[in-house]
Parts: structure tokens; C-alpha cells; sequence
């Protein structure tokens, strides 16, 4: 598991805890953010540096200090809760574009007045010694499309020559497990895209259909292969059964025609334990020149391929591409990673193999995309061969009313519809594709009729 509320755990509740316990067996710098709503947004982040001895370390003679001062954070701010500002996006009453960047939480924002000074809040800053090699771990936390360009302070224009301050790499060796060079066992390609139709999130077509709202007021769907992913009620890593396969969709199982209508499942595709992957994930531009940094749970793919046709590419484009031929892969030195920008109007082709069973999360790491639908689930093997539930793990889901046996059914039969319960079930629809109107999904409420009310 690694913690994705309602896909391989219950959210943890307030007031509540949840220990994680797990082997620290994958070295390097990584970092830990919480993954309901805003939170990793919001300031629910932080790093993990999994050191490893000297003799192991293959960057060993790169630097001389590798301190654990030396982490960078780098945080794209908006100031305020990130909920509002994302609403305003939406609403077109506001922006959510970043006030400014903060680097381990740190940054020259505000200003305030001493007399006739000046000051702001503090930056950041870390201490060197002149002469000395220093290694600095950076890790991005951000939450938008925001690329970072480091600057170099002692190059300029008075400089006599260039200082190396990093080097930045994401390769590992080669290996035998013919990820590289192997014909994958299973192939999808993800087209990325806002799509333009009426959604029950957004604008229901009997009411406010897209139509006849003002273009400027008008939301779009953040999808893949134009399915609007929600999560179950119930994670089903560990409560598998709990969660029906009619909640479950994609491309190939749905019963619409998702480029007019509105699809929204539990997008999910199947892979067997063992099965070398490939995606090739594709950004299609539309309707805006946006890239999308995609991110994998639970494993690190190669990037053996990108590419970019224009400021969009249609998906049959890039799969007609592929198929005569024309979309090269890397049969060595592809970068190793997790996360990856997929160009606007572009392309990557990712591989991985997939030796850990379980249920894992891909999906646009815009948080705002993400949460709203940019995302889908790889199970990797089957039920049996899932990780054994830790014992009193919690659960979490659906409830649904019924009688108990020791009900006093005998009294009060002159009256029998008083206190009677009455059920309201508001569910998740039991097809892939969802074109119903003025459905609210994810709620379950039971009311108790009774005289006088």
C-alpha cells in the first residue's frame, strides 16, 4: 500500500492515527505528501532521504558533504487555501497562479516596516564553505504546471568563468530485465484533454447546460481516454469484494460515446503479476497549450521515448505514428523516474514491469486534475496474489439498512408506518458510463419518518 485514501486505505480520520511502517530498501531522495483533496497543496508535505553506506553510493566522488541541511523544498504558493483559489480558476473570478515560490517553506513575500527600514520574510539560505563540493537534494512539491530554473549566483556578467553549482540525473544502469529491449506483454495509450462536454459535476444539461453558459464561465473535464476517474466507496486493496465490478470502467467497457457524453467510473486497467508495461501517454493540447506532469504509485517506469507534434496531437495521430514505425524507443540509458511532463501537444512512452500486486494510482500531478478526475488504476495481479491485510486494518464504505432479527415486529400493528425507516440511497451509478441528470454521487443518508415530523 502506500496510502492513496479509498483505493489502498480508509482516509484517516480527524482525531484519529495511522502508522506506516515499511523497509527504507529504495535510496535516494524522496518526500511523503498527503493525497485527499488540497492537502499536499495546503502544506501536507515533507522529505525522506534514504541514505545509503559510502561503498553503495554511486555518486561518492561528485561532492564532499552530503548534509541533511541541504534538502530543498520547492513549493509553488497561492497565498491562500488552495480550494478558493482553484474555485476562482474555475469561476473565472480570480486566478490561481502561484504568488510566489518558496523554497523549504521559506520566502521574501510580505513586507513590513521598522522605521525607516524595510524587511520581508525571511528566505531560505544554507551555509557552504568555500573550496567544498556540497551535494543538495531538491524535491518539487509543485502543485501546478510550474517548472523550476535554477540560478546560478556566482555566474554573471562580471564572471571569468562558469561554476558548475549541480548536476541533475535520473539514470540508473541498464540491468537484465529487458525492460528495454523486450516487446511489452500488455500496451495502453492515455490521451490527456479537458474535454468539452456537459457534466454532472459541472453543467447539468436540464439546467445549465454548456450551451448556454458564457464561454468564459465554462468548466471542462480534466480526463483520459475521456473517463472522469472517481475513487470507490471502499479502497479495494484491502476490501476487494466490498467494491462492485460495475463501478469499474474503461475505454473498452464503456457503453457510451464519451466525446458527446459525460463518463464517469472508476477508471481501471489489468495487468498480471510479471507483465512488462508499456503507456504511451499522450497530452492532446486541447483546448488549452497545457502539459501535464504524470506520476506512477508503485513503481518507477524508463522513459524510452517523447516527443512533440504541435501545440496539439490528436490521439489517433500519435497511435498512427506509432503504429508505422515512426515513434522510436531507447534501448539503453532511459531514464529511471516516477514523475515525467508529457509535452503539450506531445508525447512520452513509458515502461515498467510490473512485479508489485496491488493497486496503484496514475495520474496528472496538477493537484486540481488529479482530484478531479485525471487519473486511473493500474491493478497489477490478482486478488490472491494482493498483500495480506494487516489484522484490524480499518474499513470503510457503504452501509446499507437491515432489520434485525430481534425487531419487535408485533407491536403497534395498528400503526405500522410509524417510525418506519426510510431509506434514501444517493449512489454511484451502476454502469461505466454515467449520463444520468441531477444524480449526487457518494452520499448515503437514512432518514426515520415518525408521527408528528
Amino acid at each position: 500500500m502506500d496510502g492513496v485514501s479509498l483505493l489502498t486505505q480508509c482516509p484517516v480520520t480527524y482525531r484519529s492515527s495511522f502508522t506506516y511502517r515499511f523497509k527504507a530498501l529504495d535510496a535516494g531522495t524522496h518526500y511523503w505528501h498527503g493525497h485527499t483533496g488540497m492537502q499536499r497543496a495546503d502544506g501536507l508535505f515533507g522529505a525522506i532521504v534514504v541514505r545509503q553506506p559510502p561503498s553503495h553510493e554511486p555518486h561518492l566522488t561528485l561532492y564532499d558533504h552530503d548534509l541533511s541541511e541541504h534538502v530543498i523544498l520547492v513549493h509553488d504558493w497561492t497565498k491562500r487555501s488552495t480550494l478558493p483559489s482553484y474555485l476562482a480558476h474555475h469561476h473565472n473570478d480570480g486566478s490561481n497562479a502561484p504568488e510566489l515560490m518558496l523554497i523549504n517553506g521559506m520566502g521574501a513575500h510580505e513586507e513590513f516596516k521598522d522605521g525607516n527600514s524595510t524587511i520581508y520574510t525571511p528566505r531560505a539560505s544554507f551555509t557552504v564553505e568555500g573550496g567544498k563540493r556540497y551535494r543538495f537534494r531538491v524535491i518539487s512539491n509543485a502543485i501546478g504546471e510550474c517548472p523550476i530554473q535554477r540560478v546560478n549566483p556566482w555566474n554573471g556578467a562580471t564572471s571569468n568563468k562558469d561554476i558548475e553549482i549541480t548536476r541533475m540525473r535520473s539514470e540508473l544502469a541498464d540491468g537484465n530485465d529487458g525492460v528495454l529491449t523486450s516487446d511489452p506483454d500488455k500496451k495502453f495509450y492515455l490521451g490527456m484533454l479537458f474535454n468539452q462536454v456537459n457534466s454532472l459535476k459541472y453543467n447539468n444539461p436540464d439546467f445549465y447546460p454548456l450551451s448556454v453558459v458564457v464561454s468564459n464561465k465554462r468548466v471542462f473535464s480534466p480526463q483520459i481516454n475521456f473517463i472522469s476517474s472517481n475513487l470507490p466507496d471502499s479502497p479495494p486493496l484491502s476490501q476487494y469484494d466490498d467494491v462492485p465490478a460495475s463501478s469499474y470502467c474503461n475505454e473498452l467497457t464503456v457503453q457510451t460515446d464519451c466525446h458527446r457524453e459525460w463518463c464517469s467510473c472508476t477508471h481501471k486497467l489489468d495487468v498480471s503479476l510479471g507483465d512488462l508495461v508499456e503507456l504511451v501517454v499522450i497530452d492532446q493540447g486541447l483546448p488549452w497549450e497545457s502539459s501535464h506532469p504524470v506520476h506512477i504509485h508503485g513503481f518507477k517506469f524508463r522513459a524510452v521515448a517523447m516527443g512533440k507534434l504541435g501545440t496539439s496531437a490528436s490521439f489517433q495521430a500519435v497511435k498512427d505514428l506509432d503504429r508505422v514505425g515512426n515513434i522510436t524507443r531507447s534501448t539503453s540509458r532511459a531514464p529511471y523516474k516516477d514523475s515525467i511532463t508529457v509535452p503539450d501537444g506531445g508525447y512520452v512512452v513509458l515502461r515498467f514491469r510490473a512485479d508489485n500486486p496491488g493497486m496503484w494510482l496514475f495520474h496528472c500531478h496538477v493537484e486540481a486534475h488529479a482530484d478531479i478526475g485525471m487519473g486511473v488504476i493500474i491493478q497489477v495481479g490478482e486478488k490472491s496474489e494482493f498483500p495480506k491485510t494487516p489484522k484490524n486494518f480499518p474499513k470503510c464504505g457503504s452501509w446499507n439498512y437491515e432489520a434485525d432479527d430481534d425487531d419487535d415486529d408485533d407491536d403497534d400493528n395498528d400503526d405500522a408506518h410509524k417510525n418506519q425507516p426510510i431509506l434514501v440511497q444517493c449512489l454511484n451509478p451502476p454502469n461505466s458510463a454515467v449520463t444520468q441528470t441531477g444524480l449526487v454521487t457518494g452520499l448515503l443518508v437514512a432518514l426515520v419518518a415518525s408521527s408528528g415530523v
